[in-house]
């Protein structure tokens, strides 16, 4: 729980009363339980990505997946013939 006097003027203090004081930490912990949870905002429909851009992306992604695979292939093969040469040398 200190890390919501973080920042906070006073903060020392404040943790220090909150841990060392029974009576103010339940209040405290009373007083949270009690707040309206923040509503999260709604993006408009009209500024919202579309099923086709969507899409678009999720294949983007995909080609970007199978690029980096097969590079990561390629690196692998290439590592195992340096560890081959480099036995080979010793």
């Amino acid at each position: 729980m200190g890390q919501f006097f973080i920042g906070v003027p006073g903060s020392i203090v404040l943790w220090r009363l909150y841990y060392e004081h029974e009576a103010i930490k339940e209040r405290i912990i009373h007083l949270r339980s009690q707040q309206i949870p923040k509503v999260q905002a709604k993006i408009p429909p009209r500024e919202q990505a579309s099923s086709a851009s969507k899409d678009a992306m999720i294949a983007a992604l995909r080609q970007r997946i199978q690029k980096l695979e097969k590079e990561n292939h390629d690196l692998k093969q290439q590592v195992e013939v340096a560890y081959g040469l480099l036995h080979q040398q010793v």
